[in-house]
């Protein structure tokens, strides 16, 4: 059983339990529809949220991450109890400033258990990076502050992480001077989004 995290537009997260059956969906198929099973899919808790309007989520092992207008990061529980809230974000560095507390809204938010990293994609177009002790989430202060990807006069799009090559995707075009400049690991070659050749393990 695998859960899956949804949020609505009226501010309710549901949470679905997915049951994958070894039963194939096409009895007899010669070609890629024999691997395809049937799954049930079933409502295992709603809450409606207690909080700004949810824009974004990611979930990890042991919690759901809410990201949200007011620049706030939530913490859920599977069940749909949220446990922990931080505004604004502790984004603190040496040289950099902080972010304000009125933080602009969070776009994305991804989190990546095996490289125990969090990327955040702000509303004005900027993109921070910060590191989670261990490989899960248990409460939001544990999160650290790494670095900026992008500062807002770079308008970042969208933003990704790769498990394995550790990647990060902040704007529609990447280059090699901005991947050198933040230490990203670059195991192919780097091409203009929606050109043939830029892999989509992102």
């Amino acid at each position: 059983m695998h859960p899956l995290p949804c949020q609505t537009a009226l501010n309710f997260l549901h949470v679905y339990q997915v049951h994958a059956t070894r039963d194939p969906l096409v009895h007899g198929a010669t070609f890629a529809a024999k691997d395809v099973c049937k799954a049930d899919v079933y409502l295992r808790h709603s809450t409606a949220l207690d909080l700004q309007p949810a824009l974004c989520l990611s979930g990890s092992s042991k919690a759901i991450l809410i990201g949200c207008a007011d620049g706030c990061v939530a913490s859920c529980s599977w069940s749909g109890k949220v446990r922990d809230i931080i505004l604004p974000l502790p984004l603190d560095d040496p040289n950099q400033l902080p972010l304000l507390p009125d933080s602009p809204p969070i776009r994305s938010l991804q989190l990546c258990e095996q490289s125990s990293t969090l990327v955040l994609l702000f509303g004005n177009g900027s993109c921070a990076l910060l590191t989670v002790p261990g490989n899960a989430i248990v409460q939001l202060r544990e999160l650290a502050f790494s670095h900026w990807v992008c500062q807002a006069e770079q308008q970042a799009t969208c933003v990704a992480i790769g498990a394995s090559a550790q990647l990060l995707a902040p704007s529609d075009m990447l280059n090699r001077d901005m991947a050198q400049r933040f230490g990203l690991a670059l195991p192919w070659p780097l091409l203009p989004s929606g050109q043939p050749g830029m892999n989509s393990d992102m």
